[in-house]
């Protein structure tokens, strides 16, 4: 009886402390009108509320310094993507023509469902800012090396909470000399054109004309100007953001979930040690999952905000009803689907991902064109660069993880490292294609040629050592007795060889002559396709000192020196497997081009194993039959779209 009676002694005491505690709270609470002080711990852990609105426009303003930032650029937009249910508007500031071009490209082939861009030059968007059109009222500014790991509306719904002083909203970064982070800001538009505050915008805006990697002192950089007249004179304009909505990978807050993740140190991820494992671990796993992200997927993301109380009405894609083919004939709409798709696809192209090309190049001046998978630029580009000793354009069809390895391949290449007149470009991975597309990735690397004259070859060829030099002279030729305004181009005979000695190619004519008589080489399909490049006239190559003009034959495909002035494209049509460089040949003789070969200049193919595209262009009866009968149509139809009269080497 007695230890019962002290247990419920206890257990009366313990009652009546928390009530006592209890009622202490909501004293204090109702002291301070039912609203905690908004201490320092208070205002990181600000709760967030999602407000219910209708389908606002959500506009991002982001300056892209340099076309190494917009590899970052694609991962920002993932990350916003990804995560939003509004449709978006980017505003892009670029002070550079290139970055310009490789972003239009870029989001013209991304086709991202209600994500409009525009782009200004920085004196442009501050002239609009003055004008009466100015394109948001509100803007989130911020910076390419970043990460979103939330929803934006997280952010933009911020906006609603400026108190009627507040005109800014701009992380604090606490024990920094610089008291606020200028990669996430909140910019009410409206409020600082009534405040007459409009230089706060045009600062971020012209800091953009800085050039990359330039650093100037403290008290001359725009964004530190700024930053200061707002500690001393404007403080009231500023709302203070939470600390964990955008945390640097030096910057440590008091919350270890983050909403905004900046990436502005490259190797302070695999580096800094005061981050912690678990820390490092958690920036790089946000960052990599989103640059190995299928962007394409992207493309049928759907908005799913409220459009007026009403959701937004789908029409249903109509089903196209076929007759079903009837047993013995074959019906090119049907059999031949996939030749029709290409022409109007366009894969999601980044020009430029890594390195550039020389500007303002000689009047005789060549570029390589190459094109090639993943697996094959790991396998040849170092040969290939150590070869060709002039400029290199090289599309790489690629996915998006792979694109990934290729910037950490090229990051490590000797060729990339030391020469700088190679660029690589990206064609992203379209999963719908049954065959590599050849005549898509000829294109891309095309486009993106500066130089007039363009060497169209395959990643698979190594070059006589002087071929660049031997090239520019006979095209200094050219250039000098262009009178007659005729389309030329420069034959480069092509050989081929068993031997898998990769790093060893004939250094002159002579030997490539004693090699070829001994029977360890030969031209360049004699075996499998001989009338793919016996136009060439290899015979009389190897007494020839002097040019000699080539007539076209029947599936004649060589490798050619092209002006690109005036240059067709290769038709998508014929994009994969199968008569994709003897449709272009045919295509160049109906434009009227006068072939001649190079006496000096040769390439030799290194041996591998046959492709996905060769395999299928043999087990595939039908695709074979297809191409057979588009060639004689495709070739029918250009002749008449340049008013030429059809010709009797028709394929049959």
């Amino acid at each position: 009886m007695i230890a019962n009676r002290k247990t419920i002694s206890v257990f009366t005491i313990c009652i009546c402390l928390q009530a006592c505690i209890l009622v202490s709270f909501l004293f204090v609470i109702n002291q301070n009108g039912g609203v905690p002080s908004d201490s320092e711990l208070d205002l990181q852990r600000r709760s967030i509320r999602l407000i219910p609105r209708q389908c606002e426009t959500l506009h991002f303003l982001i300056c892209v310094p340099e076309l190494e930032a917009v590899r970052s650029l694609s991962v920002l937009v993932k990350s916003v993507i990804i995560h939003r249910v509004n449709p978006l508007h980017f505003h892009f500031v670029i002070n550079d023509l290139q970055v310009n071009i490789t972003i239009h490209k870029l989001f013209e082939t991304w086709r991202l469902p209600q994500a409009d861009i525009s782009i200004y030059s920085p004196e442009e968007l501050v002239d609009v800012l003055h004008s009466d059109n100015v394109p948001f009222s509100k803007v989130i500014v911020t910076e390419v090396q970043t990460v979103f790991e939330t929803d934006v509306r997280v952010f933009w719904n911020e906006f609603f909470n400026f108190e009627s002083s507040e005109v800014i909203g701009l992380v604090g970064t606490i024990w920094d000399a610089n008291p606020y982070s200028r990669g996430l800001i909140l910019i009410n538009v409206e409020r600082l054109m009534k405040k007459s505050m409009l230089d706060v915008l045009e600062n971020i805006i012209m800091e953009s004309k800085l050039d990359p990697g330039r650093h100037l002192p403290p008290e001359k950089s725009p964004m530190k100007r700024l930053w200061k007249s707002f500690t001393d004179d404007n403080s009231r304009a500023v709302r203070l953001l939470p600390c964990y909505w955008y945390i640097e990978t030096t910057f440590r807050c008091f919350d270890s979930v983050s909403e905004v993740l900046s990436f502005n140190s490259k190797t302070v991820i695999e580096e800094d040690g005061q981050m912690g494992y678990e820390r490092r671990l958690y920036f790089k796993t946000a960052l990599y999952s989103l640059q190995d992200l299928d962007g394409n997927l992207l493309r049928s993301r759907n908005i799913t905000c409220n459009w007026n109380g009403r959701k937004p009405q789908i029409s249903p894609i109509p089903i196209r009803e076929t007759t079903p083919q009837k047993p013995g004939r074959r019906d090119p709409k049907i059999l031949c689907a996939d030749f029709y798709k290409r022409e109007t696809l366009k894969l999601r192209t980044h020009t430029f991902f890594v390195g550039n090309l020389p500007e303002d190049p000689p009047s005789n001046d060549v570029t390589l064109a190459l094109q090639t998978d993943f697996y094959r630029l790991i396998q040849m580009f170092e040969l290939v660069a150590s070869y060709w000793t002039g400029p290199i354009s090289l599309a790489v069809y690629a996915n998006d993880q792979q694109a990934h390895e290729v910037f950490r391949f090229a990051s490590s290449s000797k060729a990339m490292r030391t020469r700088h007149d190679i660029a690589i470009h990206i064609g992203y991975e379209e999963r719908d294609l049954r065959q590599y597309p050849f005549n898509h990735m000829r294109n891309i690397a095309l486009g993106e040629v500066r130089t007039p004259f363009i060497y169209m070859s395959e990643i698979d060829f190594l070059y006589k050592s002087t071929a660049y030099e031997d090239i520019r002279r006979r095209l200094g030729h050219i250039v000098e007795k262009q009178e007659d305004g005729e389309n030329q181009a420069i034959v480069v005979p092509a050989f081929e060889t068993e031997h898998l000695n990769l790093s060893y190619i004939p250094k002159s004519k002579n030997e490539l002559v004693r090699l070829y008589t001994q029977g360890k080489l030969r031209f360049f399909h004699s075996l499998d396709f001989s009338k793919g490049h016996e136009a060439t006239n290899f015979t009389k190559w190897m007494t020839s000192v002097v040019p000699y003009p080539v007539t076209f034959n029947l599936g004649y495909e060589p490798y050619l020196v092209l002006s690109k002035k005036g240059l067709p494209e290769f038709p998508l049509l014929f994009s994969g497997m199968g008569r994709d460089k003897i449709i272009y040949t045919q295509m160049l003789k109906v434009l009227g081009y006068k072939l001649s070969v190079s006496p000096n200049a040769y390439m030799i193919h290194m041996p591998h194993w046959p492709s996905t595209s060769k395999m299928m262009w043999d087990a595939d009866g039908n695709y074979r039959w297809c191409v057979y009968q588009l060639t004689a149509r495709f070739l029918k139809k250009f002749m008449n779209e340049n008013k030429l009269i059809n010709e009797e080497d028709e394929y049959r």
